[in-house]
């Protein structure tokens, strides 16, 4: 009740729902975009999409090592910035570019997770804290798992899956600016 009127809890879940979406949202859609739009052997593109995902296991061991060094808002918003960048990329390159590209967007968005965590118990007291991470992580999948590949599958029905990944990759740009709005995080 006194959770639901914190200003943070709606911000982060804004973050929550864009950061995930780019990862969730996307790697949902991709298959289709990369052998129905971009007329990529399904054998192909299976295989860019698996490697795109290797260098996720890195990512978690070095936002540990950066998050201990340097400032929680500024990573998160980088790690932000630059998905949103990559993802705005992945609906704008040519085909000759996509693996490069979808592997640095895989890599840079799967350290959304563990800054955006150590966020979340940075953000809240010890007493909302699991009752805010249960809120903020509901509404993430729900959006994030649910509703952005849907709009993003409308996308690639009606106009193209280009213009989809275009639009979710403007609006994590935007969403990485409430970052700086979680006054928790100075």
């Amino acid at each position: 009740s006194k959770l639901i009127r914190i200003k943070s809890l709606w911000l982060m879940s804004i973050i929550w729902v864009f950061g995930a979406g780019a990862n969730l949202g996307i790697y949902s859609i991709i298959p289709l975009y990369l052998t129905k739009e971009l007329q990529l052997d399904i054998g192909y593109a299976n295989t860019i999409l698996g490697i795109s995902r290797l260098g996720a296991v890195f990512v978690a061991i070095a936002c540990g090592f950066l998050i201990d060094r340097f400032n929680l808002r500024k990573i998160m918003f980088l790690v932000l910035i630059i998905t949103s960048i990559l993802t705005v990329l992945l609906g704008l390159v040519s085909v000759s570019y996509i693996g490069i590209v979808l592997f640095l967007q895989a890599f840079f968005v799967t350290a959304f997770f563990p800054v955006g965590l150590v966020a979340l118990a940075k953000t809240f007291n010890r007493e909302m804290r699991s009752l805010a991470t249960g809120i903020i992580l509901a509404v993430s999948i729900l959006f994030a798992g649910g509703i952005l590949p849907y709009m993003l599958g409308v996308s690639g029905d009606m106009v193209s899956f280009r213009l989809g990944i275009t639009i979710l990759g403007i609006f994590v740009a935007l969403a990485s600016t409430l970052i700086f709005h979680l006054k928790e995080l100075e």
